[in-house]
């Protein structure tokens, strides 16, 4: 069985999202079909951010494991292009509220803070 959900919209995870988005900058809301690459773009410090999220049931995938298992969300995102000024990201989250970031690079993820900055 696949680690990430499939059906409805995660309409509580994207409520919870935005106002975690809103610490970054301006937040849109982008309203979700099948094509949509992403439900929030986020606008601040000179750059663009293009957001998808998505609930799994175990948090504690690796970034590989999180990758092939939303193989097709994910290629929606890089289907925008990624700059300096344009980022692509992929939210996770848990039922029990536990987030995760990635920046979506165009071969891997990379896992980020919550504000966007590499970890290290």
């Amino acid at each position: 069985m696949s680690g990430v959900t499939r059906g409805r919209p995660p309409t509580q995870g994207i409520r919870q999202a935005v106002m975690l988005a809103r610490a970054r900058g301006i937040v849109m809301e982008i309203r979700q079909t099948n094509e949509s690459p992403a439900v929030l773009v986020i606008t601040g410090n000179s750059r663009v951010t293009f957001v998808r999220i998505r609930r799994i049931e175990s948090i504690r995938r690796s970034p590989a494991e999180i990758e092939a298992e939303d193989r097709e969300a994910i290629a929606l995102l890089r289907t925008i292009p990624g700059n300096n000024t344009i980022s692509r990201e992929l939210w996770v989250y848990s039922k029990f509220g536990t987030w995760r970031f990635f920046s979506v690079e165009d071969g891997w993820l990379l896992e980020i803070h919550r504000d966007g900055s590499p970890l290290i």
